[in-house]
């Protein structure tokens, strides 16, 4: 989702939110509190490290919202185009990791998903 909110007008929000489903809260209460809480941080860290501000990491992972804002003074296409490209990086990552940690192939069902919800 890209937007340009109310207040303040200065800037456009590029917004990416991946909600989860049953299967995937199954999923993540099997591993284990301790095992859980170390991939929640793994993919706060990761999310840091694509450049995309983030909040919805918490038990139970029900949605993560990952967003960029471009302000007004800064807008070329350049720089949008980088932070939208942040911002589905980051939706990636968050994506690729649950895979890698419940070792499931990229080429899975949910890859389509989280796809959808991305473009």
């Amino acid at each position: 989702m890209i937007a340009q909110l109310k207040h303040p007008t200065d800037h456009l929000l590029i917004q990416v939110q991946i909600n989860f489903g049953d299967d995937i809260l199954q999923k993540l209460e099997r591993l284990g509190e301790k095992k859980r809480n170390r991939l929640y941080w793994d993919i706060r860290l990761a999310l840091l490290d694509a450049g995309a501000e983030f909040n919805g990491i918490e038990h139970p992972l029900k949605a993560v919202i990952m967003f960029r804002r471009i302000y007004d003074d800064a807008l070329s296409r350049d720089a949008f185009t980088r932070r939208v490209f942040q911002v589905k990086c980051a939706a990636l990552k968050l994506h690729w990791m649950l895979l890698r940690e419940f070792e499931e192939s990229p080429l899975d069902f949910a890859l389509a998903r989280v796809s959808d919800q991305i473009n």
